[in-house]
């Protein structure tokens, strides 16, 4: 690394990270959340508690937390209306 350092003063750039073991177990993960969209927000999943139900339901996949986390966070702004803000109009 220092040689890398003294030949160029940029580092060079990373690999995108790859999520191959996220492959099989998104169309899971997307019916859970599309399903959650109509619960009250109260009962919603979170995505530790889609984790466990992977460990649960499927033992044979085996996927980080961190993972399940990064995809659920993704997804779910995707799924939000984004942009959308409401301004209440002052009273006089």
């Amino acid at each position: 690394m220092v040689r890398q350092a003294l030949s160029d003063a940029n580092p060079p750039e990373r690999k995108p990270s790859q999520r191959p073991v996220l492959g099989p177990l998104k169309s899971f993960v997307d019916t859970i959340l599309e399903a959650d969209r109509k619960a009250p927000r109260k009962q919603r999943h979170t995505a530790r508690r889609i984790w466990n139900r992977i460990r649960a339901e499927m033992p044979d996949q085996r996927v980080g937390e961190s993972t399940i986390r990064e995809y659920v966070r993704k997804k779910k702004r995707q799924l939000t209306v984004a942009g959308v803000v409401f301004v209440r109009k002052p009273m006089n």
